[in-house]
Parts: C-alpha cells; structure tokens; sequence
C-alpha cells in the first residue's frame, strides 16, 4: 500500500473512532502524516477536492477566462453555492454578472467560460517539525 493510502486510510479510522465517542488518537501527528502524503502526490484534478467540510482548508489552482493563471492559499468549500471561498472570505470562482438593478455582482455558482475556474487543488503543506 501506498504512503498515501496509509495516511487515508489512518485519517478515516480516526474520524470513525471519534464518531462512534473513542478516542486516544494523537489528531496532530495523524493530520501531518496525511498532509505530507497528499502533498507528495502534488496536484490533483478539481473533482477529487474533499467537500465534507466546509472549514478544511486547501489551495487551489484558478484560470481565468483571459488565460491568466495563478494559486490561491488556504481556500474552503462552500457548499451553498457550489463554490470555493479564500481566506479573506471572498468568493474565488465564478463571474461578474449585472443583477437586475444593473449593479455588478459576482455569481460563484457561475461556472461558465466566462468564469474564473478552480482546475486543481492540494493540500496544506505540514508546518514546519521543528518548534519556534
């Protein structure tokens, strides 16, 4: 089995225990070792991004529609519209529209060519094994 796989599949027997009320898992060293896995595989497609909870955070690799690309740090899922949030709280994908005062608003559940697109995503990287 795979670094990675090992490392899923130590993060879902944790969350199992802590949902059936058992505990004694050390939640600090399993997330690392998760995170350090996930991040050797790099970046994975889009579809693959976990979109179980809301507050996990990630990075995301955006396009625009003018081709421009770039990666946004510590991003969150918002399941409401389908979308990704930054760290800042703004809304990263989707497309300015008109509403129907003629004020420009942004649409995130927007997912058209005229939209700034998440491609890829990855995970945190680990923080740093050595303390200040």
């Amino acid at each position: 089995m795979s670094k990675l796989a090992d490392a899923l599949r130590q993060t879902a027997d944790c969350l199992e225990d802590v949902a059936n009320g058992k505990g004694g898992w050390a939640w600090e060293e399993v997330l690392q070792e998760a995170r350090a896995a996930l991040a050797a595989d790099g970046w994975q497609p889009i579809e693959t991004a976990p979109r179980i909870d809301r507050w996990a955070e990630l990075d995301l690799w955006l396009v625009a529609p003018n081709g421009r690309q770039w990666r946004e740090a510590n991003c969150r899922y918002d399941p409401s519209n389908d979308s990704w949030i930054g760290p800042d709280g703004r809304w990263v994908q989707g497309a300015y529209k008109r509403n129907e005062w003629g004020d420009k608003c942004f649409d995130p559940s927007d997912k058209s060519e005229k939209a700034i697109r998440a491609t890829h995503w990855q995970p945190l990287p680990a923080p740093p094994k050595e303390k200040p």
